[in-house]
């Protein structure tokens, strides 16, 4: 299936940038270029893009834009559901947003007339959220203005990429928002997946982002932060240890005192005695009297 945007058919007539969603099982299997650029968006499964006769993946999250004069073929790699959103963008357009940014996009940022890049699942979500947008407006000039800032936001991604040397700033953010919620101990309960989807993104995209950022993986960095919460119950209460457990999202015994051993060097139970702030108080302030904090 292909849907056109606004069924502006074979050509970009008035318009700047013409959108359409596609998913049908070969794509462009046959080389062709274009008189426009265009931006291929991949929001779900995988292509292959062949280029002077050179494979390349596309997958989930990935951002390609070519120049009108490269030629290419793309087609479905293997059998996952491909959902592909392409722009076709008027060379004005580019040449006007290239004044707009102070930069030569044709020449600087695409002058090997093709780049590849990532988007975070947060920034492919809201790309869709203004697509959907476009959609739904039925006046052309605000459905344009949609398209322009899809472009735009683009654009400006690849700016800070080709500058930072090809450090993506978006990671950052992700790495950041994902850390602060795994030590949040409201979300101790959850699994990773469910972390990960409470910012959009998918665990496997941020998996790869704590990898390329030299992080322990996201699920050891959940641990940790659990044991360590596991320890102020440990040093200020009389809770059963297996109560505590679960309270950290630790449902069994036997794993959590194998991880608190592997992460502390000694059982709950052992550094419970060694740290307990009830033991202090009845030993050395309180006498006899029994105190649950």
């Amino acid at each position: 299936m292909k849907q056109h945007l606004n069924m502006w058919p074979n050509s970009l007539g008035p318009v700047e940038v013409n959108a359409f969603i596609n998913n049908e099982n070969e794509l462009l299997p046959y080389e062709h270029d274009h008189t426009y650029y265009e931006f291929m968006l991949i929001e779900r499964g995988s292509l292959i893009q062949t280029i002077d006769g050179v494979d390349t993946i596309l997958d989930k999250n990935t951002t390609c834009i070519l120049r009108p004069d490269v030629a290419h073929t793309v087609k479905r790699n293997g059998n996952s559901t491909v959902v592909l959103l392409n722009f076709e963008v008027d060379m004005k357009f580019i040449d006007a947003l290239s004044n707009q940014l102070g930069i030569d996009v044709h020449n600087s940022l695409l002058k090997d007339g093709i780049v590849i890049f990532k988007s975070s699942g947060h920034n492919m979500h809201n790309y869709m959220k203004l697509l959907a947008s476009a959609y739904s407006i039925k006046d052309l000039k605000q459905s344009q203005i949609c398209l322009k800032n899809i472009i735009t936001k683009l654009l400006t991604q690849l700016i800070d990429i080709h500058f930072l040397g090809n450090v993506n700033i978006d990671d950052n953010i992700v790495v950041s928002a994902i850390l602060h919620e795994l030590n949040n101990p409201s979300n101790f309960t959850l699994g990773i997946d469910a972390i990960c989807r409470k910012k959009s993104y998918t665990h496997e995209h941020v998996s790869r982002l704590f990898k390329k950022a030299n992080l322990p993986q996201p699920n050891k960095v959940l641990l940790k932060n659990k044991l360590a919460y596991a320890c102020t119950f440990l040093k200020s209460s009389k809770m059963p240890i297996i109560k505590i457990a679960e309270i950290c999202g630790i449902y069994t015994v036997s794993y959590f005192n194998k991880s608190f051993k592997t992460e502390y060097g000694i059982s709950p139970s052992q550094y419970r005695k060694n740290n307990s702030i009830y033991n202090k108080l009845t030993s050395h302030d309180l006498g006899s009297h029994e105190v649950i904090i």
